[in-house]
């Protein structure tokens, strides 16, 4: 099963019925997640409402997983 982005995430509505961020900094330390086809920060679910795909939960290179075990200030 292919899921892709069906662009619910850019409508009112879904930013309504959730809380959503583009910013990438500290999303992860802020309790976001991140969902890898419509690369948007979501807090609250673990699959995507968008396209139903699992949410990341933590970085994926190693330097900014570093960061946010150890607590570093930037990532």
């Amino acid at each position: 099963m292919h899921c892709i982005c069906k662009n619910h995430c850019t409508s009112a509505d879904f930013k309504k019925n959730h809380v959503t961020t583009k910013i990438h900094k500290n999303a992860f330390r802020l309790g976001f997640f991140r969902c890898r086809k419509c690369e948007v920060y979501i807090k609250g679910v673990n699959y995507c409402p968008c396209c139903g795909t699992r949410l990341a939960t933590s970085p994926r290179n190693a330097k900014c997983k570093r960061a946010l075990k150890q607590d570093i200030g930037r990532y």
